[in-house]
């Protein structure tokens, strides 16, 4: 029988841009707020070193974090998309490999406001369900 190898896929090039640009969208609002990494790591529910990850893009952010820190910061998940354009997309995006036809495809959009109302509530049902908010004394941090 056929040794089972990890079947993860790959970064591409454009993923690890993405995931650079919201570590340092994430850094940045954190500054901002003057808010510890030890603090935003434990909402999160992640040590430190995680956190230093995700903010150098060296790691991936899950969707239902990205929501949850924009219910903190108290701006919307797009924020730390804002500034992504088709500069940050793959160079030659139609003439990749055999196989990777998705690639070319542009993510659909939801136009629909019930479809996007359903999906946000979706969304925040995950989040608290998932994160708890660690409490914090009033004031102690700018918003």
């Amino acid at each position: 029988m056929p040794e089972r190898r990890n079947t993860k896929p790959r970064k591409t090039h454009a993923s690890k841009r993405i995931d650079a640009h919201i570590g340092a969208r994430l850094r940045r609002k954190r500054l901002q707020c003057r808010m510890p990494s030890a603090f935003l790591a434990k909402y999160l529910g992640v040590g430190r070193d995680e956190l230093a990850a995700y903010e150098s893009g060296a790691k991936e952010m899950l969707t239902s974090q990205i929501y949850a820190l924009s219910g903190l910061f108290r701006v919307s998940p797009e924020y730390f998309y804002a500034g992504l354009d088709n500069a940050n997309a793959p160079a030659r995006a139609g003439k990749a490999g055999a196989g990777s036809d998705r690639a070319a495809v542009p993510a659909a959009r939801v136009t629909s406001a019930r479809m996007l109302e359903l999906t946000a509530e979706i969304v925040e049902e995950i989040v608290e369900t998932t994160y708890q908010r660690p409490r914090r004394k009033p004031g102690k941090y700018k918003h």
